[in-house]
């Protein structure tokens, strides 16, 4: 859009990062238009395995339901992607600096582990938890982890398998013919591992059986439900940082990609002039509550349903069966519209 831009990250790419690796439908074009400039960028997104399909597995009933074709890309190769294709297109791109602070007096100064730089707004997607916010867990809210590695399987299905079990969820969909991604969020207090966390569900105790370990587990954590902040003192947040939405809606990428598009444009109007920092801010703060913020609330009481005692989640699992029941609850998962 023709602003001087400045990238600062803290690590190093390529890595694994702890994630479902599902890219949603409404997301993959936006995806396609910003890889469009990395090396072989399209490709990425073209030779992906497409998902059609999401199995559920909880306390003893599964259940199979239609998915918008979606996508399933390794952050690995993502997120390299997408700092290449930052790079192709002139943004000054700097890995290994550690933000430490943003400040605002007219201007943004950001201080950092490799001196200060000024700007005229400032977009921060530095995840869950970093310096320039740490959240603030909901009340009686128990401490949660999420684990993930690549395992070996041959053929596996082309759907997004979600496992649930007391005290958490393990999400499994393939990355190409002979590997699938495997990530689950879990109370610290019911495990830790993911050897340990295959044995809390039948189904995917059985299914692991025959899986070989294709990389090293990450893990991370505090994973926190809090509240979503799309802006602070001018700054303005996307991703993960403005809001962490529970990883079983499937929308965690999507959401980075599209908040940071909207803060990306919002930001523009203050670049050029037209308006303050401030009211950029604001702008994009309104945006975010009415076109994001009731993807947070439909995950919570999805939340709250999965963890009901039986047989309420059971019921409440087959309505899903029906499609148009299924195509709304997706949509409000998502910010959307049901068709």
């Amino acid at each position: 859009m023709g602003a001087r831009v400045l990238l600062l990250e803290q690590g190093r790419f390529p890595r694994h990062k702890v994630c479902g690796e599902f890219v949603s439908s409404e997301s993959l074009e936006l995806l396609r238009q910003l890889l469009v400039h990395a090396p072989h960028g399209l490709d990425i997104v073209d030779r992906a395995p497409k998902i059609a399909r999401a199995r559920m597995f909880l306390q003893g009933t599964s259940i199979e339901i239609p998915v918008l074709a979606s996508a399933s890309i390794p952050r690995f190769v993502m997120d390299e992607a997408l700092w290449r294709a930052a790079h192709a297109v002139g943004v000054d791109c700097r890995d290994g600096v550690l933000v430490e602070e943003i400040r605002s007096n007219g201007e943004f100064r950001a201080i950092t582990s490799d001196g200060v730089f000024s700007a005229t707004t400032a977009i921060a997607t530095t995840g869950r938890w970093s310096k320039l916010r740490q959240p603030i867990a909901k009340p009686k809210a128990k401490k949660l982890i999420g684990v993930k590695a690549h395992y070996r399987e041959k053929n596996p299905v082309l759907s997004t398998d979600l496992y649930f079990f007391k005290g958490g969820y393990c999400g499994v969909q393939p990355v190409d013919t002979e590997t699938v991604n495997v990530a689950a969020l879990v109370k610290a207090e019911v495990a830790t591992e993911l050897s340990a966390i295959f044995d809390m569900n039948g189904d995917l105790a059985k299914r692991a059986l025959s899986w070989e370990l294709a990389m090293d587990p990450v893990s991370t954590s505090p994973l926190i439900f809090a509240e979503p902040e799309p802006e602070r003192d001018g700054v303005l947040f996307a991703g993960d940082t403005a809001g962490f939405i529970d990883p079983f809606a499937g929308d965690g990428i999507s959401l980075a990609l599209r908040t940071g598009t909207a803060a990306a444009q919002s930001a523009m109007h203050a670049i050029a002039g037209r308006v303050t920092a401030a009211e950029a801010a604001r702008t994009y703060r309104r945006r975010y509550e009415k076109q994001f913020l009731p993807a947070f609330h439909a995950a919570a009481q999805a939340r709250g349903l999965i963890g009901c005692p039986r047989p309420l989640p059971q019921f409440a699992l087959q309505f899903l069966r029906f499609p148009r029941v299924a195509r709304a609850v997706f949509a409000r998962t998502r910010g959307l519209q049901a068709a």
